[in-house]
């Protein structure tokens, strides 16, 4: 299920959805395609959220799961500087497609394939280079020293 999957698996399936798009003579002018644009998208939005729960927190938070893993806080590695503006664009993308019960007539012309594909090469980019700062972050482990906890 959709639902399982991590986000290396997600960002698989898109691709073999993109392909299978292209490979089906997508048009972006046949609104015979929206159900597949839409699917496509909404993948592509709850992919940026898995990003951000399981790269970014390190699932010190999930979905469906009571208990909170403060432990896994060591190796977050959330940058709110650099991450924000390209998660908030991309999800800004999907938008455009998903989440929203607009009137038929004002849903936005579907986009090209070429467009399509640069949405997922900024999606599956940005998980990269997600994962290799969370994967360098847990090969070094250094931390400057903090400030040192007092119990009363």
């Amino acid at each position: 299920a959709w639902q399982m999957k991590n986000v290396r698996q997600r960002l698989n399936e898109i691709g073999k959805e993109l392909g299978v798009l292209a490979g089906s003579g997508y048009d972006h002018t046949d609104r015979n395609f929206r159900a597949a644009i839409v699917d496509l998208y909404t993948k592509m939005r709850e992919t940026w959220e898995r990003i951000v729960e399981e790269v970014l927190f390190n699932n010190v938070v999930q979905r469906f799961r009571p208990e909170i893993m403060t432990q896994r806080l060591e190796e977050a590695c959330i940058n709110p500087q650099d991450d924000y503006p390209i998660i908030s664009e991309g999800m800004k993308r999907c938008s455009q497609y998903v989440g929203h019960d607009a009137a038929q007539e004002l849903l936005p012309e579907l986009p090209r394939i070429d467009r399509i594909a640069h949405d997922i090469t900024n999606l599956a980019g940005f998980a990269k280079k997600a994962m290799e700062r969370r994967k360098n972050l847990r090969k070094n482990r250094i931390y400057k020293k903090g400030i040192e906890p007092i119990f009363l």
